[in-house]
């Protein structure tokens, strides 16, 4: 074997053990700040900061003991930035060694309002003064804490500039949602929407279902408690950051994430009624006698005698009756319906695992019912009513969710978000129908 061979084999042999170096030696080039961040002027520990190295997409949130770890960050000197509703941006300043935890505690100071609020746009998260777009911003954690708040139409309603809220007029009809307005007479004007980055659909009918003369919307099926935030983005901007199927606008949705720290439990029930409180007109019938049967008002025919018919002196009115069948106990569709609902979460974990999970119950029925003269009937005639027929319209929901945040090595994060919803909607096809139908055919139903 000659030498000049030796020699090249010796030189391969060690470009290929420096290319199974350079990974290795890559990883332990970067460092780790830990920290924790507090209240400037009590020194309690701030959960649920947002602090993020400056210039990167690295970051991290606090947990219940203001406690705060970012992996990844390169050698040097790095800019550190805490944000948190409710206080002014803080900023310090961490030396990073290879392959070295530096430590840098941040002291926040309250504020009377939000300053440089943060924004989720389809390049992540940015403070809003750095972003040229108009982005509404609604805090639905916030709202569902203080109000009651029955689905998203309720969250949007009267909240965002420039979005228009139209409300279904029935139990479980979907809500049209119109952002600056209406810009087509014939395609859809329905915004596209968001959820933790997935693109969902939402517009109404959806869910190629008509129930009653309605559309549920498949948008309502997210539930409000599950919600932590609401982004509008409308105008062009829409359309640079989401393409040309935005041209309605944008609805981002962000839902919870469990915060680091021990178990947090939430249980809420809420308990109302629902009510007609409209004025509905009065039918009136002017009575009149005439020469001949068919011209003569019984309680039988249909022979009135008309205003319009009194100056013209075509007939003689001889009295006036009034009946409004809506303040009638015994003829009435509209009595009370009854909402329930109860729901359950937990959130926490650790720096390497985050979870949260929300299970709902939801029992509402609308206002209208089978009159109770109908009901007498029925039950003199041994006919029975189905308890779907007792209640026209009903909406049963039970809804879950469950968010993991997964941290699999410094570089790596997994997250995992899945959500389950079964409704069944239950919506009249007329506001009176037939004894007869009542007892035999069962209102029309879907889920």
């Amino acid at each position: 074997m000659s030498t000049r061979f030796i020699l090249r084999s010796l030189r391969r042999a060690a470009l290929l053990g420096a290319f199974a170096i350079c990974p290795l030696g890559a990883q332990t080039t970067q460092g780790t700040i830990t920290g924790r961040v507090t209240d400037a002027a009590t020194g309690q520990p701030i959960a649920a900061a947002q602090v993020n190295v400056v210039n990167t997409t690295i970051g991290a949130l606090t947990n219940d003991k203001g406690q705060y770890i970012i992996r990844g960050v390169q050698p040097g000197t790095q800019v550190v930035r805490a944000l948190r509703v409710g206080y002014a941006e803080q900023r310090g300043t961490a030396i990073v060694g290879a392959g070295q935890t530096a430590t840098l505690d941040l002291a926040m100071k309250g504020v009377a309002i939000t300053l440089n609020p943060v924004v989720t746009t389809a390049t992540g998260e940015q403070r809003r003064v750095e972003v040229g777009n108009s982005i509404a911003q609604v805090n639905a954690s916030q709202i569902v804490a203080t109000k009651a708040v029955e689905n998203m139409a309720d969250l949007l309603t009267a909240r965002a500039p420039g979005v228009q809220v139209i409300p279904g007029t029935q139990i479980g009809a979907g809500s049209r949602i119109r952002i600056r307005g209406t810009s087509s007479l014939s395609l859809s004007n329905d915004p596209i929407y968001i959820i933790d980055g997935v693109r969902v659909e939402g517009s109404t009918g959806s869910n190629s279902i008509s129930v009653g003369g309605t559309n549920p919307s498949r948008i309502n099926d997210i539930n409000p408690e599950e919600i932590e935030s609401i982004e509008v983005v409308r105008g062009p901007s829409a359309a640079t950051l989401y393409g040309t199927a935005a041209a309605n606008g944008v609805i981002v949705i962000t839902t919870k994430h469990g915060v680091a720290g021990a178990p947090r439990f939430t249980y809420t029930t809420e308990q109302g009624a629902n009510v007609d409180q409209n004025s509905y007109p009065t039918a009136y019938r002017g009575w009149r006698s005439g020469p001949t049967a068919a011209t003569t008002s019984t309680a039988s025919n249909t022979v009135q005698c008309f205003l319009s018919q009194i100056p013209a002196g075509t007939c003689t009115q001889d009295s006036v009756t009034s009946f409004n069948l809506y303040n009638d106990p015994e003829t009435t569709p509209n009595g009370v319906g009854y909402r329930q609902l109860h729901s359950l979460q937990v959130g926490g974990g650790s720096e390497a695992l985050r979870y949260f999970l929300h299970g709902e119950w939801e029992n509402n029925d609308g206002v209208l019912k089978v009159p109770e003269f109908d009901q007498r009937y029925l039950a003199a005639t041994s006919q029975s009513l189905l308890p779907s027929q007792r209640n026209p319209s009903h909406l049963d929901r039970i809804s879950t969710r469950g968010n993991f945040n997964i941290a699999l090595s410094p570089k790596a994060n997994v997250a995992v978000n899945a959500g389950y919803t079964s409704q069944d909607t239950r919506l009249p096809t007329r506001t009176r129908e037939s004894v007869a139908e009542m007892a035999r055919v069962p209102p029309s139903e879907s889920s």
